[in-house]
């Protein structure tokens, strides 16, 4: 069991680290400006939108967007081509996306922002309309509004380059019931029937303000273990933020508003290239007592905190609300009460009843349950197969954790821990998708030409045209299943060896293909599979000699993980999850219904079209991303979006949401977050007193893990008579350290 607790830690870093570490920039620059950056739509790459008109009237590239003309040049920069080839009195349209199809905010350029560009004419005189398109889900006005202004308000074209600056008042202004929070487009359209040809270079999105500040007191929104290391963090810009290290901090009782405890802040970075921004760091550790909370800092222009609480179950909910996340995404079933009352929904994807084959040399298929992946209606081997890969996990590690009757799902009740239950609908999809004669499997399903928001779309069991079986999923698959074999040998044997059986038929289908086969293009390709056969041969080996298990763990955890680690570890683990509920640049917990300032909408195709304002409790946006979201802010960490329109920063994943399971169960475990060696009673001492339990745990057993840990002195994985010498020669003097 101690070994189990150690594993346990070690996969919550793991996980903490692979999963809840932002995106952020390997170079950020100190010098960053923070000045708000220029959003450029074209300037001399390709471009990523839609143009084109309903006769044909206006010339388009074979991508469907404007021609690029590299002749028609303009300080050295190509230009896009505006030719309307034909008079006509119907509809022609150019779509210019600001972030690849997702959402841009706008609303800090709203107040002196401008849409910049260069224009010429073929003869000049020409006339069209230029502005933005938005997208705003569940709007009375529609999902979309064009807001556009016509050239000559601002311009009379020429043939000669003529510089253009339309406010962005003048396009976004509240008359034109545009939300600047959602702006996706540049829009130019038909402004007259004429014939003409214009040109159009260097186009883009420009403001002379500053970015905006955050609030700069940043807590966990959930709250803290009494047990556990407390702080909050302050931050702002060095020259906007007058707290400096040194200055007073306040815990105050949300309902008394009285000051429980006060301290000062001490300086972690005067710089930090992430956030541009100063940051002070305020310890409150030692406020153990239940109750709600709030920073404030007088200094900081008397800013408060969110509230927070201090609890012993304060992430009872969180967990409970992320597993939850899971039956809302299942597929094959009703959500309704008394399982869901808040966002209930039909079976989404009810053609997964009667899936065709991409390839159409198979018959259809029923492949229903399963989980959809993200904001998505895909189901996907390899993601689903982690997915429940973490959620076994947190059982076997923290097993009086995770209980029947728990998470409110229609098995609940049954007798089998209700975390099982769920990764068993996703296990029985995945077997679904084997192919019977070879071993192999399909890599996924979807709805075909990607009509997820259309229940009667037809369901594709994507194969390719050659009838592909990836080996990549094929041994995601097999991970899983052997490892459900270990899972459910004990509840249903039957299911159990018919997992055991399908992990090996698809085990010969990879000795059968010892090169990669990858699945047909699409999510989630993989050009590698080493990594995901070692984890099949694995899990395979363990499946058929559960007792390996020990001898695994040993190797793996080291006597060295037996000791000091475990603190660091848990306190490491614990600093990521306050990253993700509140203790971040953005103060943004991004975790739905949890803290004050949390994600309120996410990317997914249900929540946008279900006519009900926000998503469910629990679902994880995939957060801050500088790669991607690189042009949501200058600074790396504050790349990020409240949007259902943006996938890049604010989607939902399988993955993502098992990840922070394993780590709620962690936190909700009795698993020990600090010991010290020798201090078996942590009174920070180790005298006669730490002696006499150590005596009773050898005769009679420890009465918990952390007792037991700390008594481990010479961490060889054992406690005994050796490390009760050990500790009397300590208290003796004979040795100073274990």
């Amino acid at each position: 069991m101690k070994n189990k607790k150690i594993m346990g830690l070690v996969l919550a870093a793991s996980l903490t680290a692979s999963v809840f570490t932002p995106i952020l920039s390997v170079n950020a620059d100190t010098t960053v400006s923070r000045k708000l950056m220029d959003l450029e739509v074209f300037k001399s790459a390709s471009i990523t939108g839609w143009s084109g008109s309903a006769g044909g009237e206006l010339e388009v590239a074979s991508d469907s967007n404007l021609p690029i003309d590299t002749s028609a040049t303009y300080n050295g920069l190509p230009s896009l081509r505006l030719n309307v080839t034909k008079a006509s009195a119907q509809w022609w349209s150019s779509l210019l996306t600001l972030r690849g199809w997702c959402t841009q905010d706008l609303t800090q350029y709203l107040a002196n922002g401008y849409l910049e560009f260069n224009v010429k004419g073929k003869v000049g005189g020409e006339d069209f309309q230029i502005g933005l398109q938005d997208q705003t889900h569940e709007r009375a006005a529609g999902d979309s509004v064009t807001s556009v202004k016509s050239i000559k308000n601002y311009v009379n074209i020429s043939t000669n380059w003529q510089h253009v600056k339309i406010p962005l008042k003048d396009i976004m202004g509240p008359s034109t019931g545009f939300d600047p929070t959602t702006a996706r487009c540049i829009n130019i359209v038909k402004g007259s029937s004429e014939i003409f040809t214009a040109w159009i270079n260097d186009l883009k999105i420009t403001s002379t303000d500053n970015e905006k500040s955050y609030a700069p007191i940043k807590v966990n929104q959930d709250g803290y273990l009494p047990s556990s290391e407390k702080y909050a963090l302050v931050s702002g810009f060095s020259d906007e933020l007058n707290a400096n290290a040194g200055s007073q901090f306040q815990v105050k009782d949300a309902t008394t508003n009285a000051v429980v405890y006060s301290g000062t802040l001490t300086l972690a970075s005067s710089f930090d290239s992430d956030s541009g921004e100063k940051i002070l760091k305020g310890d409150f550790s030692s406020v153990t007592t239940p109750g709600t909370y709030y920073i404030s800092v007088p200094d900081a222009g008397n800013s408060n905190s969110v509230k927070f609480k201090i609890a012993s179950d304060v992430y009872k909910n969180l967990l409970f609300d992320s597993q939850r996340y899971f039956f809302y995404q299942r597929q094959g079933i009703e959500l309704k009460a008394p399982y869901v009352t808040d966002y209930p929904r039909t079976d989404e994807t009810p053609n997964d009843a009667i899936a065709q084959f991409e390839s159409g040399t198979q018959p259809a298929r029923e492949i229903t349950k399963g989980w959809y992946d993200a904001g998505d209606k895909g189901k996907y081997i390899n993601n689903g197969a982690l997915a429940v890969s973490n959620m076994f996990w947190a059982y076997e590690m923290f097993p009086e954790t995770l209980k029947d009757n728990q998470f409110n799902i229609p098995e609940s009740g049954n007798g089998v821990v209700d975390i099982l239950d769920e990764a068993r609908w996703e296990v029985e999809w995945i077997l679904k998708m084997q192919d019977s004669v070879s071993g192999g499997f399909y890599a996924r399903v979807q709805s075909k030409d990607g009509k997820d928001g259309d229940s009667s779309a037809p369901r594709i069991i994507k194969d390719g045209s050659t009838n592909i079986k990836s080996t990549d999923d094929t041994a995601c698959a097999a991970a899983i299943l052997a490892h459900s074999y270990i899972m459910f040998k004990n509840i249903d044997p039957t299911f159990a060896n018919k997992c055991l059986e399908a992990a090996k038929s698809a085990w010969s289908y990879l000795e059968k293909n010892p090169t990669n086969i990858v699945s047909p293009s699409g999510p989630y390709n993989v050009y590698n599979d080493s990594s995901d056969r070692l984890w099949a041969a694995a899990s395979f080996f363990w499946g058929i000699n559960s007792n390996i298990l020990l001898t695994w763990e040993d190797a793996i955890i080291g006597s060295k993980l037996l000791g000091t680690y475990s603190d660091t570890i848990a306190k490491q683990t614990q600093a990521s999850l306050n990253w993700i509920l509140g203790v971040n640049p953005l103060r943004k917990s991004f975790v739905t219904g949890h803290g004050e300032d949390s994600t309120k909408k996410i990317y997914h195709v249900t929540y946008s079209a279900d006519g009900k304002a926000g998503v469910p409790n629990g679902y994880l946006a995939g957060g801050i991303n500088a790669s991607e979201g690189k042009t949501l802010s200058n600074f790396p960490g504050k790349c990020y979006i409240d949007s259902d329109g943006d996938w890049v920063t604010n989607e939902n994943c399988l993955n993502w949401n098992a990840s922070l399971v394993f780590i709620s169960t962690f936190v909700n475990s009795s698993t020990p977050t600090s010991y010290k060696l020798g201090d078996l009673n942590n009174d920070g001492k180790i005298n006669a007193i730490d002696m006499a339990l150590m005596k009773k745990g050898i005769l009679g057993g420890f009465t918990d893990s952390a007792t037991q840990l700390a008594g481990d002195v010479n961490k060889d994985g054992k406690t005994n008579a050796i490390d009760l010498a050990l500790i009397k020669k300590y208290i003796l003097g004979q040795i100073n350290s274990f």
